[in-house]
């Protein structure tokens, strides 16, 4: 399991806390040490990979934007997958 990078009675560096402060799921993986196990998560399952892929992309902006049908269900689908959803594999850390 991963351990966590700030433990009890500790102070965190200013410098993770200010790059934690962001929309972007890449740079949050990053900050939390995570972007080698996501990348083996990728390489081990394609599924994943393309559902990362829909995932990332996304923005704060993106929320204002209207979005075809399909790419709104494809979103849906990239997080909540059972199996090799978003959520699934970052549940594993939480």
């Amino acid at each position: 399991m991963h351990r966590k990078g700030t433990q009890r009675h500790e102070f965190p560096d200013k410098g993770s806390v200010d790059s934690s402060y962001s929309h972007k799921l890449r740079d949050l993986v990053k900050v939390a040490g995570l972007e080698g196990a996501r990348a083996e998560n990728a390489s081990n399952s394609p599924e994943f990979g393309r559902y990362w892929e829909v995932v990332q992309s996304w923005s704060e902006q993106s929320r204002y934007q209207r979005h075809r049908t399909e790419a709104a269900e494809a979103l849906i689908t990239a997080v909540g997958e059972r199996r090799n959803g978003v959520i699934s594999w970052i549940k594993l850390y939480w």
